[in-house]
């Protein structure tokens, strides 16, 4: 372990106040800049720290926490990662666009046009699905969603049933647009 991180877990339990207040002010900036790649409040993100903070003075104080592989802002840092994922999810509320309202061949014609043709063509076949195919292969595709959120997002068992019917909707939607 590094002299360093020892000697600052060392005032953390030592010093307590007076540590954490310089800890709290030592990394903020910083945190809110990383912040910001998972939350756009600032409110949010100030509250995650705090709990951060708090999380770790906590395993400090009480003796969980006596020795690290890392930074004390990496670990630091790693429990704020944790929190803000977990406020993400927590506060994810899914807003289904609807495929009429996406021009998915954009407004610029910068593609080729047999390429534009293909990406109409497309958004008409989609639209040509099931409703629960077009949420799962918007949430996907678009979204970027994995298995796991999908299903939680959608209601189904587990990320092998989203998956199992991500494939069977992919399958229909090939069918559909080399049919048409």
């Amino acid at each position: 372990m590094d002299k360093q991180v020892t000697i600052e877990l060392t005032h953390l339990q030592n010093d307590g106040d007076i540590a954490l207040e310089r800890m709290y002010r030592s990394y903020k900036a910083e945190f809110f800049d990383f912040g910001r790649r998972y939350l756009s409040s600032d409110e949010d993100i100030s509250d995650i720290y705090q709990d951060t903070v708090i999380a770790m003075y906590e395993k400090v104080a009480t003796g969980q926490l006596t020795e690290l592989s890392c930074s004390v802002k990496t670990y630091l840092f790693s429990i704020g990662k944790h929190l803000m994922i977990n406020r993400y999810k927590s506060n994810q509320q899914v807003k289904f666009e609807l495929f009429e309202e996406v021009d998915l061949a954009g407004s610029i014609d910068v593609y080729p046009p047999e390429l534009s043709l293909q990406a109409e063509k497309l958004k008409t076949v989609i639209l040509q699905l099931e409703d629960g195919c077009q949420r799962i292969l918007t949430l996907y595709y678009y979204r970027n969603f994995n298995m796991e959120s999908i299903a939680a997002n959608l209601g189904y068992k587990n990320a092998n049933v989203v998956k199992s019917h991500k494939a069977r909707c992919m399958k229909r939607l090939r069918k559909l647009f080399l049919s048409s």
